[in-house]
């Protein structure tokens, strides 16, 4: 499905704590989430990724 390995510089702490933080919220939605708050939560997590330039890969679904 998709990896949530982080692998970081911490060069910039924030933004190092931030991709730690989104990673576990991503393990803690796809435990506790039905499919269609799933959904919301993909979205969401990819535009964090892109708005605050992380490391976090994108998630891909259909």
């Amino acid at each position: 499905m998709f990896t949530t390995k982080i692998t970081t510089d911490f060069k910039d702490p924030k933004k190092a704590f931030d991709e730690v933080a989104l990673a576990r919220c991503c393990v803690m939605a796809t435990e506790s989430l039905n499919p269609e708050e799933f959904d919301y939560f993909i979205k969401i997590h990819n535009v964090l990724i892109k708005r605050r330039e992380l490391q976090n890969d994108v998630i891909k679904y259909d």
